[in-house]
């Protein structure tokens, strides 16, 4: 996971809560990891592809694809601001 949106160590806890809460549930291990994967997936592959869309965002070098980013960020601000709330509101 690339560091951009600061999720990284997030994650990790909240992945090792899920895969203990799973390994409790279930005794047989490899049940419990299937279920721990199934449960962690959609969330940590949603966080990775928006981690990278961010960092190409933030690697534009082109004066006019830095200008239109600049202005998506501000008219867009509040919806981005929505969507990590998303990502704070998360409760395992």
């Amino acid at each position: 996971m690339l560091p951009t949106m600061g999720q990284g160590a997030c994650t990790a806890l909240e992945d090792a809560y899920i895969v203990a809460k799973c390994l409790q549930e279930n005794p047989d291990p490899v049940a419990a990891f299937q279920t721990y994967e199934s449960l962690r997936f959609p969330r940590t592959k949603a966080i990775v592809e928006q981690s990278l869309q961010s960092s190409k965002m933030g690697q534009l070098r082109n004066p006019m694809a830095v200008g239109l980013r600049n202005v998506f960020m501000k008219v867009m601000s509040s919806a981005i601001s929505s969507s990590f709330k998303s990502l704070h509101s998360y409760r395992a």
